[in-house]
């Protein structure tokens, strides 16, 4: 029995013997496309940990690497140039992000809370794999 709150919530989120000795023999059913092997349950939650790092260092230099191809070709004066031996061509491209509604202003505009209600609809919901350091 749970002595207090945080007990309470360490219990309910603490894993019964039989899921851990289940996990823990675990192996994947399919094999890594890359390695042709299958993994155990403890290898898989490495291996996210390790491509999710993986992943934000590639994001951060692929910014860092494209913020000086711009600062490049805006110093150059021109918009495309080809590159690698004329077979690419590097160019400013311009975007914008998602346009979004906004309640607060609808409801300045005399547009009613169930109005809203009633125009909003739910995003599609979807499910992933999630590695939380614990204590966070």
């Amino acid at each position: 029995m749970a002595k207090n709150f945080k007990d309470a919530a360490r219990d309910a989120n603490t894993p019964a013997a039989d899921t851990i000795e289940f996990l823990r023999d675990f192996e994947s059913l399919e094999r890594n496309p890359n390695s042709d092997q299958t993994m155990t349950f403890t290898q898989l939650v490495e291996k996210k940990q390790e491509l999710d790092a993986m992943e934000k260092l590639v994001e951060r230099e692929k910014k860092w690497v494209g913020d000086q191809l711009l600062l490049a070709l805006g110093c150059s004066g021109e918009e495309r140039v080809k590159v690698l031996d004329g077979n690419y061509v590097l160019k400013v491209g311009n975007g914008r992000s998602a346009s979004k509604i906004e309640p607060t202003k609808l409801l300045e505009q005399g547009v009613t809370v169930e109005q809203i209600q009633q125009a909003t609809t739910e995003g599609k919901p979807y499910s992933f794999a999630q590695i939380i350091k614990v204590g966070e």
